[in-house]
């Protein structure tokens, strides 16, 4: 397996695992996102990783402080690829 792929899956594992759970969302969807975004080269992907990190620790606290229920917190892939994360990631700077 390519060192890159096998990085980048490693990290959408830690992503999967860290987004609340939601009833019928896709890995498979999600993952697709995932590779879409991440580099063809993997040295910006490092950051890339901690900016959706960051930004998805800071989504989940924005959502338990507004008691936000699980059925409106977006599927995996569509806070993904809507890249919702950019948003968080550019307020915390």
């Amino acid at each position: 397996m390519d060192p890159n792929l096998q990085d980048w899956t490693e990290g959408f594992s830690e992503f999967w695992k860290a987004y609340p759970r939601r009833v019928n969302s896709s890995r498979k969807e999600a993952l697709k996102v995932w590779m879409r975004l991440m580099p063809k080269d993997y040295g910006g992907a490092d950051d890339l990783f901690s900016d959706i990190l960051e930004a998805l620790e800071r989504s989940k606290a924005e959502w338990r402080r507004d008691g936000t229920d699980e059925r409106h917190i977006p599927h995996h892939s569509v806070w993904l690829n809507r890249e919702l994360w950019r948003n968080d990631a550019q307020e915390a700077r």
